[in-house]
């Protein structure tokens, strides 16, 4: 695939980008072995590379070819139907409350950090997040309950530069010591 074919693409694919520019920026930045595995996985995704299977049809004869996906977690083809499933089953768990996203960013002067501590940095950005939004549920001013949440890790911006970054979901409220919803003060507008 050549630059000239992205240009006038409504519905490009992340492998459709690699494609084009996959060769230019491996050989122009550093890359681990595992991030070269995963571009190259997305690349070849429901491709030949990763082989296929044949479906004939009893009547009429009919071949279709049905190409295997690499199943790799970070491919938007083979996760957007386990995104599906996990969102539809978040639906069950849902209060009939408004919710809240909160995002807390990682400062980009730690980034060079990650790379040996990646581990360790996660859980203390998952804790010290989820450790602020309990102290500022529990905080009279603002909500004075036991607030609930959850939180989801990005490691990467639209821009697929490393952006690492806590999504939460919040409930607009808290539960009170005696079991009593507190609903948030400034409903609509924000919640801390």
């Amino acid at each position: 695939m050549n630059n000239t074919l992205l240009t006038g693409h409504n519905h490009l694919e992340v492998a459709d980008i690699f494609q084009c520019y996959g060769n230019e920026y491996r050989s122009s930045n550093k890359m681990t072995k595992r991030q070269h595995a995963v571009m190259t996985a997305i690349t070849n995704c429901r491709t030949d590379w990763f082989g296929y299977r044949e479906d004939k049809c009893d009547d009429c004869g009919h071949v279709e070819r049905n190409f295997n996906s690499c199943r790799d977690r970070h491919c938007p083809k083979c996760q957007g139907i386990s995104q599906k499933k996990w969102i539809t089953a978040r639906l069950d768990d849902i209060l009939p409350v408004p919710y809240y996203h909160i995002i807390f960013t990682l400062p980009h002067q730690i980034h060079p950090i990650l790379r040996y501590n990646k581990k360790t940095i996660y859980n203390l950005l998952f804790s010290s997040a989820s450790q602020t939004l309990l102290a500022f549920g529990r905080d009279p001013k603002w909500l004075g309950g036991e607030i609930g949440f959850y939180g989801v890790l990005h490691t990467w911006g639209q821009t697929l530069w490393l952006h690492p970054h806590l999504h939460f979901l919040v409930p607009g409220g808290a539960l009170s010591d005696d079991g009593q919803w507190i609903e948030a003060p400034h409903r609509g507008r924000f919640l801390f």
